[in-house]
């Protein structure tokens, strides 16, 4: 049975003690979901509102296996620098990456590396 349902992940670092995620109910058996629910994500002063990052994943719910992940989109925010299709650190930074990536059970470090070293494409450029 098809039980589709929606993910928002607001993504920061300084997020890591405030709910970061929200989902939407599912819709049962249905390939084209309507939802209507309105989600509040309260957002620190530490920094401004374009440094934030809403990540929106559409799911299958299951109750025999992991959810099965359908669709994501994420928004690029200023985190990512005007130039160049990868972010250059210096080795400074590649040290705290390096660490941050052995930190498996940190989801928040997973997220923060993931976005720290992936590649745009030409026209986020």
């Amino acid at each position: 049975m098809f039980r589709p349902y929606v993910e928002l992940a607001m993504c920061d670092p300084h997020l890591s003690d405030k709910k970061r995620k929200q989902t939407t109910k599912t819709k049962s058996n249905t390939w084209i979901p309507k939802y209507n629910e309105t989600f509040h994500f309260l957002l620190g002063n530490e920094e401004e509102p374009d440094c934030y990052e809403l990540n929106i994943a559409v799911k299958d719910d299951s109750f025999m296996r992991e959810d099965r992940l359908i669709g994501e989109q994420g928004s690029w925010s200023s985190w990512v620098p005007p130039l160049g299709s990868r972010i250059n650190f210096d080795d400074t930074g590649l040290t705290i990456l390096r660490i941050l990536l052995h930190r498996t059970n940190d989801e928040l470090a997973r997220e923060f590396v993931s976005l720290k070293s992936a590649r745009r494409h030409k026209e986020e450029v």
